[in-house]
């Protein structure tokens, strides 16, 4: 075996020391520019996707109430076209009631002339057959006998009794 001494086992850790300087140096400027870049390049994409998550939940959030206001517009718009419908309807009822009644008004106030009319001919025609009855009682009072005269006065007398 071979004698190992304080000055070579210094004189070798002094080596491996240089050895390690030499290995750090040359791992430091090869290999850890590119690690401590790859490491802060993963870092920031962690951290985008931590505010990805955030963004996204935001997002989601602000669509939601853009969907629940969306929602309720569309039943304010429906519930005004319905109004709308209604008060249209109800205009148009109107209308048409309206228009009926002038109508009716019409045929009555036409039925009511048409009706003055035949009763004022009835009215003549009556008061023309009455003259004519009472002429045609005249001319057979005159004409006839006096006999039926006698006898047509003592009906009606009985008649007003």
């Amino acid at each position: 075996m071979e004698h190992i001494t304080t000055s070579s086992l210094l004189l070798n850790a002094w080596i491996q020391l240089i050895n390690l300087i030499i290995f750090f140096a040359v791992f430091y400027y090869f290999f850890a520019g590119p690690i401590v870049e790859a490491v802060e390049k993963r870092k920031k994409m962690l951290e985008q996707f931590k505010n990805a998550d955030e963004i996204l939940q935001k997002k989601l959030k602000e669509a939601e109430e853009e969907k629940a206001k969306l929602i309720e517009e569309g039943v304010q718009h429906k519930n005004k076209l319905i109004q709308q419908a209604k008060e249209e309807a109800e205009q148009i009822r109107a209308n048409i009631l309206e228009q009926a009644e002038r109508e009716k008004q019409a045929i009555i106030e036409k039925w009511q002339l048409e009706i003055q009319n035949e009763k004022e001919e009835l009215e003549r025609e009556w008061e023309n057959s009455v003259k004519k009855a009472v002429l045609a009682i005249y001319e057979r009072l005159v004409w006839q006998e006096d006999e039926f005269v006698k006898k047509y006065v003592d009906n009606v007398k009985e008649f007003k009794k």
